[in-house]
């Protein structure tokens, strides 16, 4: 082999090297960016979860600013800002997430959204349609109780608070439906629906 072939192969190999390097310093930002954004995601959801309202806010837009695409972004900063009093912000939100996909949560919160702006028939519709997506989904249930009582229709609100019961998990979850309802229902003046909460298992 010549110098000059040998100055070629040199050449390429340090050429492929750096190809090599350069590729894997790419995907070790991608995995990095993409481990920063993941942790925003999880901050928020265990800021949500905890009642820290504003501050998963303010990681969500932080989100919203490098990943605004992301599946479920939408219905989560829907939720985050129906729960902090913010329903039409929050409408914006939960319109698309519940177009993107069949998410029972974001169906759950544009019902809390609706119910916030009065607009009561809508939110039944939504809280119904979360509860269909998932029947085991025990917030929506007591949330369509909730609205139940206080649009008038306590047969409804006994259904709906007779499957949050069924759906609650262990004795505490169950005791917490109990509560609620039994006290919901009494101050509704339905005392006989209410015992049977009182007397439920």
């Amino acid at each position: 082999m010549t110098t000059r072939q040998k100055t070629v192969v040199a050449a390429i190999a340090v050429g492929a090297v750096a190809v090599v390097a350069w590729v894997a310093l790419a995907r070790w930002r991608e995995a990095r960016e993409t481990a920063r954004r993941d942790q925003l995601e999880y901050a928020a959801r265990w800021e949500l979860e905890h009642g820290q309202i504003e501050q998963a806010i303010d990681k969500l837009d932080a989100l919203a600013k490098v990943d605004p695409v992301r599946r479920g972004l939408a219905g989560l900063r829907g939720r985050a800002l129906a729960s902090s009093g913010k329903p039409t912000e929050a409408m914006r939100e939960l319109v698309h997430a519940v177009v993107e996909r069949e998410d029972a949560e974001a169906w759950e919160y544009t019902g809390v959204a609706q119910s916030q702006l009065g607009a009561l028939p809508e939110a039944k519709q939504a809280l119904t349609k979360a509860v269909e997506i998932e029947p085991g989904r025990v917030s929506a249930w007591r949330r369509l109780g909730q609205l139940c009582l206080t649009s008038g229709d306590p047969t409804a609100a006994v259904e709906a608070y007779r499957q949050a019961l069924r759906h609650a998990a262990g004795p505490a979850g169950r005791d917490e439906v109990r509560l609620e309802a039994t006290t919901l229902l009494e101050q509704a003046g339905r005392v006989d629906d209410a015992r049977l909460f009182k007397e439920a298992p």
